[in-house]
């Protein structure tokens, strides 16, 4: 992390409007900049909490709606796949689907390069599904995928109005989810992609890191989001813990919890703590269960002996 302050001045000047378009360029992502003020992961997770609250107990198609939704808006906090994707995100049994669930129990989502529209240095998406998501995959597809029918029962995402094909009106349904939820104008998939990648390089200044979890060019994060490397600046005091106040940058102490639990503790869902300090704060000893899978926590790990003891203490 130590050269980001070298690169950061060979970088150009961006600045954050609050507003933007879509824009296309020849072979790489499309990306949204920008997006309402103040939309965050917190204000996500807590759309998810909200939508868990309304649910219907008719036990019928409506149930089953809510079900789907839920999981929808959850997933997409989770793993910030594109629209087409999630369209086309399947399950089998056994286990041959984009959905799979693993000998050890949790849940993943495996898609081959081939089906990005853009794929990412030839690497395929396998990237595990955050651990407070698991239940609403179970109850969705236990419970509620048969009621939506469809001529494609592999399909994961599905609407009793497009039996015969993919589930076109997803992003608009996404709008609306969120519009109600979040109460905003409406963000849709491509938006929360948005909101995830500026929260990660917020918090760990790392394009590679948010380009595996979207599946995207690290190059076309830095070109967008650079101006967020100022946050990295060694005087800047968002690299001390929250509580007492140790450089979490000269221990390296960079790691992702899984976002339910970092919301847990950390209302604001901002700023840093030490390992100490989020063991203080939960009140217990963190195990490899509480930490996501991705690149940052096995990296750090190398030269973390703090984050590397915790990532291997059984749940």
């Amino acid at each position: 992390m130590g050269d980001f302050k070298d690169r950061k001045s060979q970088l150009p000047k961006h600045r954050s409007s609050g507003t933007g378009r879509a824009i296309r360029k020849a072979g790489r992502q499309v990306l949204k900049v920008l997006l309402p003020p103040l939309m965050s992961i917190d204000n996500l997770v807590a759309g998810v909490k909200r939508l868990e609250e309304q649910r219907p107990l008719t036990g019928g198609q409506e149930e089953a709606i809510w079900g789907r939704d839920l999981l929808l808006l959850a997933l997409m906090i989770s793993n910030p796949l594109r629209t087409r994707n999630l369209r086309e995100l399947t399950y089998r049994p056994g286990g041959t689907g984009h959905l799979r669930r693993t000998a050890q129990g949790e849940w993943r989502i495996v898609i081959r390069r081939q089906e990005f529209m853009n794929p990412w240095e030839g690497r395929n998406y396998d990237m595990r599904v955050d651990r407070s998501v698991w239940p609403y995959i179970e109850r969705y597809l236990t419970c509620y995928r048969h009621m939506l029918g469809g001529c494609r029962p592999e399909l994961v995402f599905a609407s009793s109005n497009t039996a015969d094909r993919v589930w076109l009106g997803l992003s608009q349904r996404m709008k609306a989810l969120t519009h109600r939820n979040l109460r905003c104008q409406g963000v849709a998939p491509q938006d929360i992609r948005h909101i995830v990648a500026s929260s990660i390089i917020e918090k760990t200044g790392n394009f590679r890191l948010a380009a595996a979890i979207l599946h995207c060019s690290p190059a076309i994060l830095e070109e967008h989001y650079s101006h967020l490397l100022t946050k990295f600046d060694s005087r800047n005091t968002d690299n001390f813990c929250m509580d007492c106040r140790v450089d979490t940058e000269k221990n390296r102490e960079y790691y992702m919890l899984h976002h339910e639990l970092w919301y847990s503790i950390n209302r604001p869902f901002r700023g840093n703590l030490c390992l100490r300090c989020v063991e203080r704060r939960l009140g217990r000893d963190l195990t490899s269960a509480d930490f996501l899978d991705v690149p940052i926590n096995s990296i750090q790990a190398k030269c973390c002996p703090e984050l590397a003891r915790r990532l291997t203490r059984p749940a």
